[in-house]
């Protein structure tokens, strides 16, 4: 009788710890509309006062609706306060109604936004999504009128929980042409104009900063500027003499300006426009500020709900926060490719190569490298980032991507591996990766999601299709037979490891068993 053993060459294959550190963070400049509603404050001591019971508040941070729901905590630092003394850090949402947390310590303080009430009500996650500010106010107890908080608004601010994240950063500088490093899209394909595109980022010569100095119609030619999130002008040198104005042209016709002042400075907006016909100086001036750069950036949250969007760049920087575990593996699945130098300087890719209705097979990528959207098994070679730091990267627009592929039909059997663009449930008797046991695990009446940038597995065939066995790269037999005579046994041909009865065993040639499947040292 031959007994089989179901060989699996990378046992150990949990997700890598995830250590984030990115965070948002939003904060205030004071009183954004002064002091208002019987209330005051006194910009030497620091100390914002009550004088009446009611409506005793002023705004320290104003948002877009919406925002809040990014955002886990309000953060302050409380200086001193009137003995018995309370105040409140109010959310103030789209109806009008507020809630609260009392606060009456004084030092470092950190608010749950989720922990806000009104009268023992918590607030919830559709009035978070409608909120638009953060108030400081009294207490409405008439007995606290006069008393008294010493605060400097500008220590609250808004802070998001820590998040894995993928940051795209793409510039314009004076390197730029039409195709770097945004594709320039034309939609008049009856002329080409291209030609007379410039580059002024870092003259002064010029009204036009990038694009044409005349005829800005979108039909002549835009980049793509879906996705992104922030944009980020920046002044190699001011000259008061010019115009302070440098302007974002965007084809829909909503113009995005920036106000210059003095100095060599930064400018940032987080109000994007989606294309950009032209960059320059203020409408009607001649010469322009010498721009030296213009920024776009997209910070994606993995744990976000929205899918990643983004468009098609030729040169972008990439840094992507995930950490992995060395010599353990997880699913990725990245909107740009790798050169095989890269892939193998990060680890090893494996892609899905066959399925026979119990057993999947993964075969390493030797050649050619990866391809963008398309999900892998990954295994780092060390512990870390490995893709926080890719620059001249090709991105491949999120538009039409395919994040599905499928094995060739075995017998009537395949198996699809789907990448993932957002955070997501799964499905039951869909298979995800499990970081405690090491292997695609099949979701059965529970609730499971799965972050972007991610991968899980599907199967089809017979009813009876499953997995039973994970077996990486083809190049090794995925089954070997251990023989098996009266007195001895013997693993030929392979080294290894096999996972058997919830122990690790490393097989290498020459061992040799007894009658008992012991092995004999």
């Amino acid at each position: 009788m031959k007994k089989i053993l179901f060989l699996i060459a990378l046992f150990t294959l949990f997700v890598g710890a995830n250590s984030y550190a990115k965070k948002d963070v939003i904060y205030s400049t004071g009183f954004p509309d002064g002091i208002t509603e019987n209330c005051s404050y006194d910009v030497e001591t620091k100390k914002f006062s009550w004088t009446s019971q009611y409506s005793n508040a002023a705004t320290v941070i104003k948002f877009a609706a919406g925002t809040l729901s990014n955002f886990s905590t309000v953060k302050l630092h409380v200086d001193d306060i009137e003995t018995g003394s309370e105040f409140r850090i109010v959310v103030k949402f789209g109806s009008g109604t507020q809630y609260w947390q009392a606060i009456s310590a004084t030092g470092d303080i950190t608010l749950k936004i989720s922990e806000f009430q009104k009268w023992g009500t918590k607030i919830t996650n559709d009035e978070i999504a409608t909120a638009y500010e953060i108030r400081l106010s009294g207490s409405d107890n008439g007995e606290y009128v006069g008393d008294w908080v010493k605060i400097d608004p500008t220590s609250i601010y808004l802070e998001s929980d820590e998040y894995e994240a993928m940051d795209i950063t793409t510039t314009v500088n004076t390197t730029s042409t039409v195709s770097t490093p945004f594709q320039w899209h034309k939609t008049d394909l009856n002329t080409d104009r291209t030609d007379d595109i410039e580059n002024n980022l870092g003259k002064t010569t010029s009204g036009t900063i990038f694009g044409y100095g005349t005829d800005n119609s979108k039909a002549n030619g835009f980049f793509d500027l879906t996705g992104y999130d922030k944009v980020t002008v920046t002044l190699a040198s001011f000259d008061g003499d010019k115009s302070n104005q440098v302007r974002l042209l965007d084809a829909a016709g909503d113009h995005l300006i920036f106000v210059c002042t003095s100095g060599t400075l930064t400018y940032t907006s987080a109000t994007m426009p989606t294309s950009c016909t032209s960059i320059k100086a203020g409408a009607g001036a001649g010469n322009c500020q010498n721009v030296s750069s213009v920024v776009f950036n997209k910070s994606f949250n993995a744990a976000s709900a929205t899918a990643f969007s983004i468009a098609a760049s030729t040169s972008s920087t990439i840094s992507y926060d995930r950490s992995f575990t060395g010599d353990q593996a997880s699913t990725v699945c990245f909107p740009f490719a790798l050169t095989q130098g890269e892939c193998d300087a990060a680890g090893e890719f494996y892609e899905l190569t066959d399925f026979d209705g119990n057993t999947l097979t993964f075969t390493k990528v030797t050649s050619g490298g990866t391809t963008a959207y398309k999900p892998y098994l990954f295994k780092a070679t060390s512990t870390g980032t490995p893709f926080n730091a890719l620059a001249a990267r090709a991105v491949d627009a999120s538009s039409d991507a395919v994040t599905t592929y499928s094995t060739p039909d075995n017998g009537g059997y395949s198996a699809t591996m789907t990448g993932t663009l957002a955070h997501q449930s799964l499905a039951d008797g869909v298979y995800g990766w499990n970081s405690t046991s090491g292997d695609f695990s099949v979701t059965s009446g529970t609730s499971v999601t799965i972050d972007a940038f991610r991968a899980y597995i599907t199967v089809s065939g017979s009813s009876s299709a499953r997995l039973g066995t994970l077996f990486v790269d083809s190049s090794l037999t995925g089954i070997n037979e251990v023989s098996n005579s009266e007195d001895v046994k013997s693993v030929k041909n392979f080294e290894g490891k096999v996972f058997e009865n919830g122990k690790i065993i490393i097989f290498k040639k020459g061992m040799k068993f007894n009658a008992k499947g012991q092995l004999i040292k």
